[in-house]
């Protein structure tokens, strides 16, 4: 069984690398030094560091949201919240398949005490409010810009499947226990959940226009609608490839050419990515760095 799982786990982790190298690939056959080298010239210095406080705010939000979403559970300092979801997502940029996302539940859970399983139903949730919001987001895009009809078409499907799947949660009421009920009908991490997709907006768009980029704040909203749907499935670390490519595609609808965006993509990911890997690194040592890497090596056996 242990020979199965882990022939799963070498498949899954192959073609992750394959679809995000094949990603990588199609970016730079447009990458352009001489254009890359203009653009990091010409950064602006306030609009980046805008951008990275966006970021940074972002997390910080979310650590917010998962402590309003563990009130019923056990009481937990916003510090707590934001150093686990830090150290997961230093995981992530290093590893593929982001184990990060377990290992966050298993240092919270260590810190506060309590079974890794009790925090699973926060964590969902917290799944469920970020694809509730991306798909509002994605269909309040295409109000704005003509989409190709599959990806319109996609759009529609997925929100359809969500409000079956919300219809059927009412349904089922008082079936489904308590503990999975709770975090979902918290509207207050709701709210935190919209600030923290806006903070992301605004964090995307304060890069973009540090590239000088004369994209609006709508358009900005659209973009990192687009990027965070096209890295939303765990691919290579820190979605290398993924995470340029969506953002050129996110670009191409506000007629934004593959040659002017592929420079653009490369820096606002290095905007965004290299002030969360310094956190992340500290967040990473502060929670104990050789048992981290312990759980970073086998996260499929935790529960």
């Amino acid at each position: 069984m242990d020979l199965l799982r882990c022939h799963r786990r070498i498949a899954i982790t192959s073609i992750s690398f394959a679809f995000a190298l094949a990603a990588l690939w199609y970016v730079l056959r447009a990458f352009d030094w001489t254009a890359f080298v203009a653009a990091v010239g010409n950064l602006d210095p306030r609009w980046v560091a805008a951008a990275v406080l966006m970021d940074v705010l972002s997390y910080v939000c979310q650590g917010e949201r998962w402590r309003r979403l563990l009130r019923s559970v056990t009481p937990v300092s916003l510090l707590s919240t934001t150093r686990a979801i830090y150290a997961g997502l230093f995981v992530n940029e290093v590893m593929p398949m982001r184990p990060g996302e377990v290992l966050r539940g298993l240092i919270l859970a260590r810190d506060c005490g309590k079974p890794p399983t009790a925090l699973i139903p926060s964590m969902v949730a917290e799944r469920l409010m970020d694809g509730a919001i991306l798909i509002a987001a994605a269909l309040w895009t295409t109000v704005y810009v003509p989409l190709p009809d599959p990806v319109s078409g996609y759009l529609r499907a997925g929100a359809l499947v969500a409000i079956v799947l919300a219809a059927l949660w009412m349904l089922a009421g008082r079936k489904i226990p308590s503990s999975w009920r709770e975090p979902l009908r918290d509207w207050s991490a709701l709210h935190v959940s919209i600030l923290l997709f806006l903070t992301q907006c605004l964090a995307v768009w304060f890069a973009l226009r540090a590239c000088g980029l004369p994209i609006s704040f709508s358009a900005g909203c659209a973009i990192t609608a687009v990027l965070r749907i096209g890295t939303a499935l765990p691919m290579a670390p820190a979605n290398v490839g993924t995470h340029q490519l969506a953002l050129i595609f996110g670009l191409s609808l506000f007629g934004i050419s593959r040659a002017q965006a592929t420079p653009v993509a490369f820096i606002v990911f290095a905007v965004l990515t290299l002030p969360l890997l310094s956190l992340g690194s500290l967040a990473a040592a502060t929670s104990g760095r050789a048992q981290l890497w312990q759980l970073a090596a086998t996260p499929a056996e935790h529960p």
